[in-house]
């Protein structure tokens, strides 16, 4: 079986080094192993990330722009490309230091050894509506998406639960998830300050969609995962996974994991998810967590999970969307129908906080870190009660107000929720 799967490996990369055209050029990137740190760092082409790259990783990208192309890597790497269509470009990366190989035939044994793992190997194809380079910004073929305010790419230290992260050979190729990080509101919404962005949010998902295809054994190709989703982005995504969810015929096991804003309707006391550019004024625009629980569970599946690292009384991580109406409201409970359960992050009226020295939101910092520790093979109550109970405690004495985590279980699956196991 290893020599079938290797033998089919070596054709799809014959067949990308050699279907060179006029159309396109291909890049491709090797990280070698070395240390003892497993986990997966940015690639970043003109400031835009790209892809996760884990230790000894294999990566390939097809890119049909040209033009002038810099490529940022761990330990401050930085290289400037010329890119040409018909041409190969093969960089060596290590986990830290200086890149040593840029060229194009040198690097080539590198990725094609069959050292690498070949079950980690990623192709991506470039988005010609967004190309990377955009230096011919009148070619018509080439559609510019209106770019942010600022960078918002934000390199952190890892701690604990960013590295050694445990992998499962066994795929589950009947799980699916949706992952957004919601944390850059001020870039996209004119008077937002920088302190009603939501800290580590895109951290907690990127992170989090590392435990989900190394750990919980969901397949990269089941991942839909989001950084910074305007409103469009977000319906668009919800409405892939409920398609998704009806195809499988009942058989699917459903994964929803957010982080960011959650704001709720003074009113009706409704709450919402909140995309990148939809303010706490104009939540016609949002996301109502009602709709959302109602669409994942329109169609028959496995189960639902849903995870939020949010809040919805008004509060926030750092600073509300409308901090200076002040509003802290009590967000209405709602009925869960379907074979659903959901975990969150606070309780009625308050905030979900972060952990600035690990870098995550609270909440996610002791998910990820009970799933370490026992390499997702934990039951929906034990998890139930862990977050409860150190996220409670620990909020107290890291941030010296009270978080306390709920989980919201449908009356459907009241009777065998607690024996679910996350992985």
């Amino acid at each position: 079986m290893k020599t079938k799967i290797l033998g089919f490996l070596f054709l799809i990369f014959s067949i990308a080094c050699n279907a060179q055209n006029n159309d396109y050029s291909m890049i491709y990137i090797y990280r070698t192993g070395g240390l003892a740190v497993n986990y997966e760092y940015p690639v970043i082409f003109n400031k835009v990330i790209i892809h996760k790259m884990p230790v000894r990783n294999k990566f390939s990208y097809k890119i049909y722009s040209e033009g002038k192309l810099n490529i940022e890597l761990a330990g401050n790497v930085k290289i400037d490309l010329d890119i040409v269509h018909g041409k190969n470009y093969y960089i060596k990366c290590p986990n830290s230091g200086v890149s040593k190989i840029v060229a194009e035939k040198v690097g080539k044994k590198d990725f094609n050894s069959e050292k690498n793992r070949p079950d980690l190997y990623t192709f991506i194809e470039e988005d010609t509506e967004n190309p990377i380079i955009r230096e011919n910004k009148s070619d018509k073929n080439y559609a510019v998406k209106e770019e942010p305010k600022k960078e918002t790419i934000q390199k952190y230290s890892p701690s604990d639960v960013d590295i050694n992260i445990p992998y499962t050979e066994r795929k589950n190729e009947s799980k699916y998830a949706l992952i957004i990080g919601n944390e850059d509101y001020n870039s996209y919404q004119m008077g937002l300050n920088t302190e009603s962005n939501v800290d580590y949010a895109v951290n907690d998902a990127q992170t989090f969609k590392m435990y989900a295809k190394s750990t919980l054994g969901i397949p990269d190709e089941n991942i839909i995962y989001l950084e910074n989703a305007k409103a469009v982005e977000m319906s668009r995504a919800i409405k892939t996974l409920t398609s998704v969810i009806k195809n499988t015929n009942g058989k699917g096991d459903i994964l929803f994991y957010y982080a960011g804003h959650g704001f709720p309707d003074e009113i009706e006391k409704e709450p919402y998810l909140i995309p990148v550019d939809v303010s706490g004024s104009d939540l016609q625009f949002a996301v109502k967590l009602a709709d959302l629980y109602k669409q994942l569970t329109e169609y028959p599946s496995q189960k639902v999970t849903v995870i939020l690292d949010a809040c919805f009384s008004g509060g926030a991580r750092n600073q509300s969307l409308v901090a200076a109406r002040g509003v802290k409201v009590k967000p209405k409970d709602n009925i869960l129908k379907g074979n659903i359960v959901v975990f969150t992050a606070s309780s009625g009226e308050q905030s979900s906080l972060s952990y600035k020295d690990k870098n995550h939101g609270l909440f996610t910092y002791y998910l990820l870190k009970k799933i370490k520790e026992t390499n997702g093979n934990i039951s929906y109550k034990e998890l139930s009660d862990y977050l409860t109970e150190q996220v409670s405690i620990k909020s107290a004495l890291i941030n010296q107000k009270e978080q306390n985590p709920q989980t919201l279980i449908s009356v459907t699956a009241k009777d065998y929720w607690q024996n679910w196991i996350i992985r």
